[in-house]
């Protein structure tokens, strides 16, 4: 079947078979998305829309200044890259993005963008250096995009308010969703969200269903390497919320003490603790709640959990 593809609005949505380019232009989204992107656009120094050419060359100037600071050992990938294949670093990793995610910190944004190049290759690997598609022929591989296709993490349509979500819910994991095919699928979400300027300034809100081990098997080392991954590589700011459904029969301290595991975990991969929220709801109803009290719509709230959205649309 067809993989899916996000717009730049955030929207999960079916890939045509005829679709060679693999993912959508930043540039394409509804009327109605592009209205909301003018209300919310940040006013940023390094905004895209305020820059000129002249002032884009001068920053990505410094940035390589700053990136010349940097030991070999930590940029050695990033310059290999740059060398061989300069048109993928520019468009999938464009240096303004990490300059934005660092607000203007030249020497942070270099190490962010030397780190995420570093990840890349021990992620992908001898696919590191092609581009990240769904064509099957580029860095992901069809595995991983059948992966992507599970929606054990999605990017949700938007917000009413336009707010970016990304949900992640190890239930609509299958045998597929290797940790390392899981962590390929999360390097593709990132790169289509990061063509938003407001992930990278305002952050990428994560909303993640957190279940015990009985429901879904648990990889420590996924949620550790992604966190840390997000915190110090990607370039967007992240913002948690770990919701949790309450059994009616069990005991609630394990819940309670699995919440304080994923939160320590989270600031000890990098992650401030001011950007994690732990929603517990003793009903379903509630969760729903929750999440159109922070502003979701129905259209953009999956199904099981009392939405309108499904995961059968990205098939």
């Amino acid at each position: 079947s067809a993989a899916p593809i996000l717009n730049n609005n955030g929207t999960a949505h079916r890939r045509n078979q005829d679709d060679a380019g693999g993912e959508q232009s930043a540039a394409e989204s509804t009327n109605g998305d592009n209205l909301a992107q003018q209300v919310t656009m940040p006013h940023h120094k390094y905004s895209e829309q305020k820059m000129t050419e002249e002032e884009r060359a001068q920053v990505i100037e410094e940035l390589d200044k700053a990136v010349r600071s940097i030991p070999l050992d930590d940029k050695r990938v990033y310059l290999e890259a740059v060398e061989q294949i300069p048109h993928i670093v520019s468009t999938e990793t464009d240096p303004l993005q990490f300059v934005r995610c660092c607000d203007g910190d030249l020497w942070a944004a270099a190490k962010r963008l030397c780190r995420y190049w570093k990840e890349r290759r021990e992620i992908f690997q001898e696919r590191a250096f092609l581009p990240l598609n769904l064509t099957g022929r580029g860095a992901m591989t069809k595995e991983d995009i059948l992966c992507l296709q599970s929606g054990a993490e999605v990017i949700l349509p938007s917000s009413t308010t336009g707010k970016p979500i990304l949900f992640a819910d190890r239930r609509q994991m299958t045998s597929l969703n290797t940790p390392m095919n899981r962590m390929r699928a999360l390097f593709y979400l990132a790169m289509i969200a990061a063509k938003d300027e407001r992930y990278q300034t305002d952050g990428f809100n994560i909303y993640m269903m957190v279940v015990t081990p009985r429901i879904a098997q648990h990889s420590q080392w996924y949620n550790k390497k992604s966190w840390e991954i997000g915190a110090y590589a990607f370039p967007m700011k992240t913002k948690f919320t770990l919701l949790c459904h309450l059994p009616k029969i069990g005991k609630h301290y394990v819940v309670q003490n699995m919440m304080a595991l994923y939160v320590k975990t989270l600031t000890e991969a990098g992650h401030e603790f001011a950007n994690v929220e732990v929603y517990i709801g003793a009903e379903k109803e509630d969760l729903l709640q929750k999440l159109l009290d922070d502003g979701l719509a129905m259209e953009g709230i999956p199904s099981t959990l009392g939405g309108s959205w499904c995961y059968s649309s990205l098939l």
